[in-house]
C-alpha cells in the first residue's frame, strides 16, 4: 500500500487532493467514511476521510465519476461559486449551515469538495483525509 498527499494547484490556488476516479461503494464506518473509487480505470483506491461531520456521499453512492477532489477551507462553501454544495446539503437535510460549520471549524475540520460529473459539487466536512492505493 502507498499513501498520496493532497497537491498545491498555484494556478488555482487551491489543493487537489485526487481526481479522475469511479467511485465504486462507500461505507460508513463510525464517523469515519471509506469511498472505493478506481483511478483512471485501471488502479484502486481507498479514500479515508476521518470524523466526518457531513458527507454528501452515502452507501448509495455509487457509479459517480469524480474529476476533482479538492481541500478548501469550511467557510470556502458559503462562497458564491460554491452554490451547488450548499444546495445539496440543504436537500439532504442539514437545517443549519451556519452552526454545521462553525462546529466544523472548531473541531479543526477542512471542506472536501468533490466535483461529479458535468456541475455536481459533493461536499464532506472531515478533519483528514488518507488514500491509499492497493498494490
Amino acid at each position: 500500500m502507498m499513501s498520496l498527499r493532497q497537491v498545491y494547484c498555484e494556478n488555482s490556488g487551491v489543493y487537489v487532493v485526487f481526481g479522475n476516479v469511479f467511485l465504486q461503494w462507500v461505507q460508513n464506518r463510525g464517523r469515519d467514511q471509506v469511498l472505493e473509487v478506481l483511478y483512471a480505470a485501471r488502479e484502486q483506491q481507498t479514500i479515508h476521510y476521518t470524523q466526518v461531520l457531513y458527507s454528501a456521499f452515502n452507501e448509495e453512492s455509487k457509479n459517480l465519476p469524480i474529476s476533482v477532489a479538492e481541500l478548501l477551507p469550511v467557510k470556502a462553501l458559503c462562497e458564491l461559486k460554491h452554490a451547488q454544495a450548499m444546495i445539496r446539503m440543504l436537500k439532504g437535510g442539514v437545517r443549519n449551515i451556519e452552526a454545521l460549520l462553525d462546529e466544523a471549524e472548531a473541531a479543526g475540520c477542512h471542506l472536501y469538495l468533490h466535483y461529479v460529473g458535468e456541475k455536481d459539487e459533493y461536499p464532506i466536512l472531515a478533519k483528514d483525509v488518507t488514500i491509499t492505493i492497493d498494490e
